[in-house]
């Protein structure tokens, strides 16, 4: 059943209202809000139709919906003459609003992720004139090297100990700020590829527009200064990596 906005108040919605001040088992809780998600639905379908691209379900923008509901049935003060239903559209509707919001900003980033890991495993795992002299022992070590450097150049600063120990995790945010400084040895290009995808988060196709460069050159300049960071952690007398 929809319920619109118009729609007087009923004697049996208004004793679930005054029966909700004593609901100590969620009934009257869970009658109310069954009481109004055809609103939710009314009004996701509403802001759903309004919105330029439909890459999330109605059923998302929903249950979206369902959550403002319910927010607004906690706080919602009956004593007041208030009408429900005008008290809670503005609210339902936020919520939809805000929650699409946070889906698009994750779905971003979640797009941005799984391309920039992508990319980097392109470029680790390319293989050059150089590394074909190389045993294909030697190119794996190198490989798992770079993929561990990626890594903790690419991690955030580790407040939570790893495995329970929380040695590990200061041994890893001291290891990468060692990584930074490092990187600052490399060669002028290295190093901007390399700060800009892992400190400034630009993809490598950013990366390219920026440096007026292919994508693949982002690529093999990626590669190259995660091997020469290598090299350089080889002769770091205080880069430690055995924790």
């Amino acid at each position: 059943m929809t319920i619109s906005a118009e729609e007087p108040i009923i004697n049996d919605e208004l004793d679930l209202w005054q029966q909700l001040d004593s609901d100590s088992c969620g009934k009257v809780r869970d009658k109310i809000i069954c009481h109004y998600l055809g609103l939710v639905r009314q009004t996701a379908t509403h802001v759903y139709l309004k919105q330029n691209q439909h890459d999330i379900d109605l059923d998302d923008y929903i249950q979206l919906g369902t959550v403002g509901l319910i927010e607004s049935i906690d706080r919602f003060d009956w004593q007041k003459n208030i009408r429900f239903s005008s008290f809670a559209s503005y609210r339902i509707k936020g919520a939809i609003l805000n929650g699409i919001q946070n889906f698009t900003e994750k779905r971003k980033q979640y797009s941005f992720a799984k391309q920039a890991q992508a990319d980097r495993v392109t470029s680790i795992t390319s293989v050059d004139s150089e590394a074909f002299k190389q045993s294909v022992f030697a190119r794996m070590v190198e490989t798992t090297v770079n993929f561990a450097i990626s890594y903790i150049l690419d991690s955030e600063d580790h407040p939570v100990a790893i495995d329970g120990n929380p040695y590990n995790s200061d041994e890893l945010r001291r290891l990468k700020s060692q990584m930074r400084d490092l990187v600052g040895r490399l060669k002028e290009n290295e190093q901007e590829v390399l700060r800009c995808h892992y400190f400034y988060h630009l993809s490598f196709e950013s990366i390219a527009k920026l440096m007026s460069l292919s994508k693949a050159r982002v690529s093999q300049l990626h590669k190259s200064g995660l091997d020469n960071l290598r090299k350089l952690m080889d002769h770091s007398e205080t880069m430690d990596v055995s924790y």
